[in-house]
């Protein structure tokens, strides 16, 4: 994790480069549960995430500065063992994430996934 956060602080405001540090960010948050099926779970959502936001484009649209300041207070709670806090900031981050996606008018948030 904090590998991760070295890596998003080290990627300058604006690079393209930034979308995939973000997404190591959370890729190290998810690997940490300790339960394989939890980790499968949620790297398959990270997955479907990248294949379908990312690649789209609606990532670069949709992360603003703010992203990068959740994220090192997230990993700070976490490395700090603050796991409520954690879980409040993580859960905050996402709902915010949620309706950025949501206004944006090539979003998929409200699309029905299809695996062909």
């Amino acid at each position: 994790l904090r590998e991760a956060m070295a890596q998003e602080d080290a990627v300058p405001a604006n690079d393209a480069q930034y979308i995939k540090a973000a997404n190591d960010f959370h890729y190290a948050v998810n690997s940490m549960t300790g339960n394989k099926v939890i980790d499968l779970l949620a790297t398959s959502l990270k997955e479907l995430y990248t294949s379908r936001v990312v690649s789209s484009g609606i990532a670069s649209r949709t992360t603003e500065p703010t992203i990068r300041n959740e994220h090192r207070k997230i990993g700070t709670a976490i490395l700090d063992g603050n796991a409520k806090k954690a879980e409040k900031l993580m859960r905050s981050h996402m709902e915010l994430y949620l309706e950025r996606m949501r206004s944006d008018p090539q979003s998929i948030a409200d699309r029905l996934v299809t695996w062909d």
